[in-house]
């Protein structure tokens, strides 16, 4: 082999090994921008929402349990949310794998939504991930499927979708007592259950 054929194959080589370097943190197959596994990297070109919830913002990550991932944005400087509590929140959702935003509050005409937390009113990465998050404070939730719509999925999710999502904390508060019955309703009378989606 010639000393020039050799510097191109050397080079050829080099430029496969950077260009491979930079697809780890570049575009997926579908031209989306990739999240990383344990830090979501900022340089894509999403358009954040009016709120600012943007998925292109640099956040740390950290494993928590069932494969939730947690991270803060912004810490608050209020309360500390507890299980119980009636919580207040401005939230965008994307889809892991395309990085597809599927839902946000921010939308014009959308209010903050409103759950009490560790109730099961909301997927359990919610229940889970939002627990010591600070009133102010903001908060990126990488949620496994096992903790979201798991293998049913629900539209516009499909089935087995992680899911990512930025918390805004709005509020916390103690939540109001549920009002106990006076008397327990008999078999009869009781209503038929129905399916809750």
């Amino acid at each position: 082999m010639t000393p020039s054929a050799s510097r191109a194959l050397l080079l050829t080589a080099a430029l496969g090994v950077v260009l491979a370097a930079c697809g780890a943190n570049g575009p997926d197959s579908t031209g989306a921008p990739s999240t990383g596994a344990a830090n979501v990297q900022g340089g894509c070109t999403l358009t954040p929402t009016p709120g600012g919830d943007d998925l292109c913002t640099s956040v740390q990550l950290q494993l928590v349990r069932g494969g939730l991932k947690v991270g803060d944005i912004e810490r608050g400087t209020g309360a500390a949310a507890q299980a119980g509590e009636t919580l207040t929140v401005q939230y965008t959702g994307w889809l892991d794998s395309n990085d597809q935003l599927f839902d946000t509050s921010r939308r014009s005409g959308r209010q903050p939504f409103t759950f009490v937390l560790g109730r099961g009113e909301v997927i359990k990465g919610w229940d889970q991930g939002l627990v010591g998050m600070r009133v102010g404070g903001k908060r990126r939730l990488v949620i496994p499927p096992a903790l979201a719509y798991g293998s049913a999925g629900r539209s516009p999710i499909p089935p087995n979708a992680t899911l990512i999502f930025d918390i805004e904390l709005v509020s916390a508060a103690p939540s109001t007592p549920t009002a106990q019955p006076t008397s327990l309703p008999t078999a009869a009378a009781s209503p038929t259950p129905t399916p809750h989606p």
